[in-house]
């Protein structure tokens, strides 16, 4: 096993899901943090991916996970984080994928306008 630690946030589904799971198949030690903890409670919620089925698929992968149940919009919930890898003595890879789970932009609810692309956000920023 590599001694590599990595924090993926945002590690329930889409990009942080995948990300994890590549590092874990290289044989890091992957810290994962997400707010859904259950299948049930993204089902509920509409949605797919949770930290169990994260931990579920990275059972069969070389590298060791750490799952955290973490909202990174609450102080305590990331220094909890923080506090549990602190302890393990070192950190080498950061993967910042939380996604506070709102539509707004930024607290003027400006849209960022066009990417390079041409193509708008969906919507005017605001929800």
């Amino acid at each position: 096993m590599k001694d590599i630690v990595a924090l993926v946030t945002g590690a329930s589904r889409g990009i942080g899901r995948g990300i994890a799971l590549a590092l874990l198949a290289e044989g890091f030690t992957v810290h994962v943090t997400a707010r859904t903890r259950f299948e049930a409670e993204a089902q509920q919620a509409g949605s797919t991916g949770s930290l169990e089925g994260l931990e579920h698929d990275a059972a069969k992968l070389p590298g060791r996970i750490f799952v955290h149940r973490c909202d990174h919009g609450k102080d305590a919930d990331t220094e909890r984080v923080a506090d549990a890898i602190r302890a393990g003595g070192r950190l080498d890879i950061l993967v910042n994928n939380a996604w506070p789970g709102t539509r707004t932009w930024s607290k003027t609810g400006i849209s960022p306008g066009p990417d390079r692309s041409g193509s708008s956000p969906p919507g005017d920023g605001r929800q």
